[in-house]
């Protein structure tokens, strides 16, 4: 499974789940919720498909170098061997946003409306 397949089932587990809100009708059944929430899922990606694009979360940085040197000055001389390490670039972290998601969300509380279900109060 790829990275925006699993990223499009978290955000419907996430809306479906974190929907912390029971949804209710007189005289509906678990069986009609559950068609009716896959029919107002379906017809939400119809009207917003999925729009990413990467959203930067920080700067880039170089990570500092360090040069260590060993070496020997027996003999009336000196041998130094150096060695620096570091200096990398390291790019900024990124994520990828769905701009329709919110839209999506939306429309699927819409719909289950139009078909007659309320968020159950507390």
């Amino acid at each position: 499974m790829n990275i925006s397949k699993i990223t499009i089932t978290l955000v419907v587990i996430t809306f479906v789940s974190g929907c912390a809100t029971r949804w209710v009708k007189p005289g509906g059944t678990t069986d009609e919720f559950e068609a009716t929430k896959a029919s107002c899922i379906s017809r939400a990606y119809a009207r917003f498909p999925p729009m990413e694009h990467q959203v930067q979360l920080g700067n880039g940085y170089t990570t500092p170098s360090y040069t260590n040197c060993y070496g020997n000055g027996y003999g009336g001389g000196y041998n130094a061997n150096c060695t620096t390490t570091g200096g990398q670039y390291v790019p900024p972290a990124t994520m990828t946003v769905d701009s329709n998601q919110q839209a999506r969300n939306q429309d699927v509380r819409s719909c289950f409306f139009e078909n007659g279900w309320t968020p159950e109060r507390n």
